[in-house]
């Protein structure tokens, strides 16, 4: 029971007691308390919301929730991409009702790799291409390793982006110095993003080599902010997640209130279906059920 409290009994005067006042006890089997009835976390928190028309989102996935209480919802990079910055646009939905969250958006730290392909050198510069999974993502940071032991570079990261016309440029999105005077020491070196949102699939890693050798890539890897979602829900409720609705504005819940209460609870991890594409409907169209 990890919401018991400590108890105080007055036998600590039995330690004077010779041996042979006490008996051999043994513990049996470990089994279930029959009359355990879990204690309700948040008893005046709300579970449901003011009804919404959902028919404005382009985007929604089905949560599974295993036991009651307190739920935590982890949102990937791929749901983060199809949301608005910050993500005012995430709805939780129970039988037509809100349901009401509390979102933390410092969440936990994630990353993956990327594909890289290695260009022609131009003008003694190397260029690799990096291919994101997906539009819409905002990372925190970007790293790449290197095999060569010793060197100093100027390392150039652009972003290819296209106009309203279709036009590709580019884009600079910084500039570093990288100089590796012991052997692997750094083992990587990571470009800060601070969140910045690509509105493409392709970046472009440029290194000047100057009079040196060209240097290898070996891998490059991106971070990201998983933000989370706290709710209070029951295994039978069939929840679902909507977003990507620009035109949605920061929901206000209750639950804020509560903020440091909640986060402060240990809580249960729920499943994430696929996504669904929805079609955003006119008013006049019937929702998607």
């Amino acid at each position: 029971n990890t919401h018991a409290e400590t108890h105080r009994y007055d036998v600590a005067g039995l330690i004077r007691l010779p041996k042979a006042a006490f008996s051999q006890a043994n513990a049996g089997a470990l089994v279930a308390n029959p009359d355990f009835r879990p204690k309700d976390t948040l008893p005046g928190l709300l579970t449901t919301g003011s009804p919404l028309d959902t028919r404005g989102c382009a985007y929604r996935r089905k949560i599974s929730v295993d036991g009651p209480g307190l739920q935590r919802a982890e949102l990937g990079a791929d749901i983060l991409a199809h949301c608005n910055q910050p993500p005012s646009d995430l709805r939780l939905m129970n039988a037509g009702n809100q349901l009401p969250y509390l979102l933390d958006q410092t969440g936990v730290e994630r990353s993956f790799d990327l594909t890289i392909a290695e260009q022609p050198l131009e003008n003694n510069k190397s260029r690799w291409f990096i291919e994101l999974p997906q539009r819409g993502l905002a990372l925190s940071s970007l790293s790449v390793s290197v095999e060569e032991p010793l060197f100093s570079r100027r390392i150039t990261l652009i972003e290819e982006v296209a106009d309203e016309r279709g036009d590709v440029g580019h884009r600079v999105l910084g500039s570093w110095q990288w100089s590796r005077a012991q052997d692997g020491i750094p083992e990587r070196f990571i470009m800060p993003l601070n969140g910045h949102r690509f509105h493409s699939v392709r970046l472009i890693l440029e290194i000047d080599n100057a009079d040196n050798p060209a240097i290898h890539v070996s891998q490059t890897r991106a971070t990201y902010r998983a933000a989370r979602l706290f709710f209070k829900a029951a295994p039978d409720a069939e929840l679902y997640l909507y977003y990507g609705n620009a035109r949605a504005s920061q929901p206000s819940y209750d639950m804020n209130v509560v903020r440091k209460e909640v986060l402060s609870i240990v809580p249960s991890e729920v499943r994430l279906g696929e996504e669904e594409s929805l079609n955003p409907r006119p008013w006049w169209q019937p929702p998607v059920p």
